[in-house]
């Protein structure tokens, strides 16, 4: 997703780790190729991938299948709230390398339910979630993000234990249809009037499922109805994340 607000980007730095969650190679707005990873570079340490290059999709899935410890040369760093995004181009280097901490899988990577991540703090990524859409507004929104434009329209998602707003932005408007269940990547959490939602984030991934998830929570009609147009200075910069 295009980035009203230009990220702080660190210099070229290496980095060392294990790769966990690789993602299918996907192709951007603007028509570029790129896929997700987690870098596990400490015992309990992980932190988002972005890689603009499909060449080392291979790579990437051959580490992680292997749980080989790699050393990315020349990636920069994105920095986001209190925590980074590695981002790794073309002149990215690729070598096998020792570690002195094991392979270790990320608890933060399993499934999570509405129920569960409604108690987390506002600002939280959110891995992974399946969940049904319950209702799609018809209408979008205009709102005003780093002093400009940008439309988004909201839905509505259960699972067994709750439901929860969920906010889409500009692309990821069309991707979701009513009655459906999705697989839901790298969402995040924010708050409004004391109730949490949840919106679509750069890196966020939506893949629908074969069978609907069955025994949803009946969603909050009420909350259908509440305007995001007063959510403006809430939601400002939530693309960054």
């Amino acid at each position: 997703m295009d980035n009203a607000c230009q990220p702080k980007m660190t210099e070229a730095v290496c980095i060392s780790g294990y790769i966990h969650d690789v993602s299918p190679v996907k192709t951007s707005k603007r028509n570029n190729k790129y896929f997700n990873a987690v870098c596990q570079n400490g015992r309990d340490e992980y932190h988002d991938i972005v890689v603009f290059t499909a060449d080392k999709h291979g790579t990437f899935t051959s580490a992680a299948g292997n749980k080989t410890a790699i050393k990315m040369n020349n990636v920069k760093r994105e920095l986001k709230n209190q925590d980074y995004v590695i981002m790794c181009n073309r002149q990215t280097t690729i070598d096998v390398t020792n570690l002195t901490f094991e392979y270790r899988k990320n608890k933060m990577t399993t499934q999570l339910t509405i129920a569960q991540l409604k108690e987390m703090d506002s600002h939280q990524m959110i891995p992974r979630l399946s969940a049904h859409v319950c209702h799609v507004n018809t209408c979008t929104e205009i709102i005003q993000n780093n002093n400009n434009d940008c439309e988004i329209k909201k839905c509505e998602i259960a699972d067994q234990t709750a439901t929860i707003q969920l906010v889409l932005w500009e692309s990821y408007m069309d991707k979701v249809l009513n009655k459906t269940s999705y697989n839901f990547t790298d969402l995040a959490t924010r708050m409004y009037n004391g109730e949490k939602y949840l919106t679509t984030t750069r890196y966020t991934t939506v893949t629908a499922l074969d069978t609907p998830i069955a025994n949803t929570i009946a969603p909050n009609t009420a909350a259908q109805e509440t305007s995001l147009l007063e959510m403006t200075s809430t939601i400002e910069g939530v693309k960054s994340t």
